[in-house]
């Protein structure tokens, strides 16, 4: 019962700057797990995201992910790729764990930047083939996309005042 209070005061508390007149549909395309022409793309892993990973695959960290000195705290890790592509995408450009994809996955084509009190998305991608389908999205999809990155973070023991989440 008290998580659920702390949760609603940060939740009207956080400041919350997001980009207006945006259309999106995830498509499932795949497209944002692979390398392109203009992008390599590298997903970093909180503990919350390895921990979910382990518990849905039931695979070993190092069969899906390798240690990483270079990524930013505090990501630990960074996803294995497959010929430039994530080790999850299959032949059918499907995600093979999207329930349980890496917080930086439930982001794209977004980037966060987050603290205790604020919460600014920006789109990191326009190439994204999802943009211009589906809804305009509200003010709604990015106060519960921010909590679940405040959650992600706080559940992994991970916080930082401020990083760049994309």
């Amino acid at each position: 019962m008290n998580s659920g209070k702390r949760k609603a005061r940060l939740h009207f508390a956080m400041k919350l700057k997001y980009p207006h007149d945006v259309l999106f549909e995830c498509i499932r395309c795949g497209s944002c797990c692979r390398d392109t022409g203009k992008r390599r793309r590298k997903i970093v892993l909180t503990s919350a995201d390895l921990d979910s990973i382990t518990k849905t695959t039931h695979l070993p960290l190092n069969e899906f992910s390798r240690a990483s000195h270079t990524a930013p705290k505090p990501f630990r890790r960074i996803m294995r790729e497959n010929y430039g592509a994530c080790i999850f995408l299959g032949d059918n450009s499907k995600c093979g764990i999207y329930d349980s994809r890496p917080m930086i996955c439930r982001c794209y084509p977004f980037s966060v930047e987050w603290d205790e009190t604020n919460s600014t998305f920006s789109l990191l991608r326009n190439d994204c083939p999802g943009l211009g389908r589906g809804i305009k999205l509200q003010k709604e999809f990015f106060e519960k996309l921010a909590q679940e990155v405040m959650s992600n973070f706080k559940t992994s023991e991970e916080t930082r005042r401020d990083f760049r989440y994309q």
